[in-house]
């Protein structure tokens, strides 16, 4: 291209003379219009194969479009940053650059009109630092859920600064209550951002590791969203998540958890009463014998003399957690003396000292 070009030689270090060799840049195998352009792929199977590159930048052919970032936002919108030089003048030889924002709304497959994220120019030519001119170390993209943050190496004060802006999520769900209200409710509500109608659903799953599933589609709704779930167990734990349609997808906000509390312990294994003790085997009273069983497996009382030797065993069924009593059959030729009552339920057991009066 016929034009006035123009060099700038900034010493470094030493001395000596210096030769500049002009001609075409040659173009190879580059998939650009030029030397560099701004393309994204993307990957749906862990990086195993990839689509085929599509071209972010949307600037006219000839300008530079280099060093890239890529993120992604909570909701699934995708951003790619980069700086680009299209507003420089022809007076300036192409070294003024903006840094430049682009979103695609469906995974990258297409992006829309790109936009410049800075406020002013860099003019690198007359950036200086205590190398040499150059744009510092260099672009940084964040994604989240309010939005996107994009940092650059900026020019503008003559030394490369660092600079920084949030470009908002086209949608924002800020969670403002999430917690368990009694031992069966949760009360989750959500802000939304900015105050549009929309008719989110309620998605809920189990922590850790549990499957998302819709719970409730709640009706439209500018400013906030509340849903109340009744359906939740003492001891487990839950998340929560609104969908939203954006841009045609469904896209999720506003992530939350909720413990619920863990409950009564479950009754433990125990007898708790032997009456009377000691046994007067004359007596005409019966001898209760109260327990408390902790599920619903098989119980039994066993009755043991002091070498430990079985002398009966009485089988209590499955009477269920809780407490119980259980009367012991009347004669059975068992001698006066010092017994162990013992209750044993599954793999646990208790027990307890019983006397036996001539």
């Amino acid at each position: 291209m016929t034009a006035t070009y123009y060099f700038r030689v900034f010493p470094v270090t030493g001395f000596g003379g210096y030769r500049i060799r002009t001609g075409p840049a040659t173009r190879t195998i580059e998939r650009g219009r030029d030397q560099r352009d701004v393309f994204s792929s993307w990957s749906d199977d862990h990086g195993a194969g990839w689509s085929e590159p599509v071209r972010v930048s949307d600037s006219a052919a000839g300008y530079d479009d280099w060093l890239p970032e890529i993120a992604v936002t909570a909701d699934g919108h995708v951003y790619a940053q980069w700086f680009d030089f299209r507003n420089s003048a022809p007076s300036n030889g192409g070294a003024v650059s903006h840094t430049y924002l682009a979103r695609s709304d469906d995974g990258g497959s297409t992006w829309n009109g790109s936009n410049a994220e800075t406020t002013a120019p860099s003019s690198w030519t007359n950036v200086n630092t205590n190398i040499q001119p150059n744009q510092g170390d260099y672009n940084a993209l964040f994604g989240y859920d309010r939005g996107v943050a994009g940092c650059w190496a900026d020019g503008r004060d003559g030394d490369p600064n660092a600079y920084m802006a949030l470009t908002p999520a086209a949608l924002r769900a800020d969670v403002t209550t999430a917690q368990a209200t009694s031992d069966s409710t949760v009360l989750v509500n959500w802000q939304l951002t900015p105050s549009t109608s929309v008719t989110p659903t309620v998605y809920r799953r189990n922590l850790p590791g549990g499957t998302w599933s819709a719970r409730e589609t709640l009706p439209p709704s500018a400013g906030a969203a509340s849903f109340t779930d009744t359906s939740v167990a003492l001891g487990a734990t839950y998340e929560y998540r609104l969908g939203v349609v954006v841009d045609g997808l469904e896209r999720f906000y506003g992530r939350v958890s909720v413990a619920m509390p863990a409950g009564p312990a479950p009754p433990s294994l125990a007898i708790t009463g032997v009456f009377p003790n000691p046994v007067d085997r004359g007596a005409a009273a019966p001898v209760r014998i109260a327990y408390r069983l902790r599920g619903t497996d098989r119980a039994r009382i066993e009755l043991l003399d002091i070498t430990g030797r079985l002398v009966r065993t009485y089988e209590l069924g499955t009477p269920g957690a809780g407490a119980h009593e259980f009367v012991l059959p009347a004669g059975g030729g068992i001698r006066p003396g010092v017994y162990l009552l013992r209750l044993v339920q599954g793999s646990d057991e208790t027990s307890r000292r019983i006397s036996i009066l001539r």
